[in-house]
């Protein structure tokens, strides 16, 4: 799994992970978290409804393999629920399970930090 874990994405929901970041009174450094991210995925990012949007519609077009989704609340829990019956979600990266339903929500091996 060299080539960016399969031809995989990752999408980020900035607004929120930033918002369950702070909520917890903890400190990220944005940008060695993108570095990592950028070294594992091809990293997309953008508002909720652009992000739903885009990952379904790279997903038709065939542009990844699988998706990681990175949020910090419930918001996308229809979009991984879609991505994992359909075998291409890997992981739901969140800053708080508590601010994160979603991760009960999906069949998927996913985790928080």
């Amino acid at each position: 799994m060299d080539k960016k874990q399969e031809n995989s994405y990752a999408f980020i929901d900035g607004t929120n992970l930033h918002k369950g970041i702070c909520e917890l009174g903890w400190r990220l450094d944005y940008k060695r978290f993108r570095i990592w991210l950028a070294d594992k995925y091809l990293v997309k990012g953008n508002c909720d409804a652009e992000m739903v949007l885009q990952t379904v519609s790279d997903m038709y077009e065939k542009n990844y393999d699988k998706a990681v989704i990175v949020t910090g609340d419930g918001d996308f829990a229809c979009l991984a629920s879609f991505l994992n019956s359909r075998s291409k979600l890997v992981a739901v990266l969140s800053p708080n399970r508590e601010k994160a339903p979603l991760q009960d929500k999906t069949c998927m091996g996913t985790f928080s930090w």
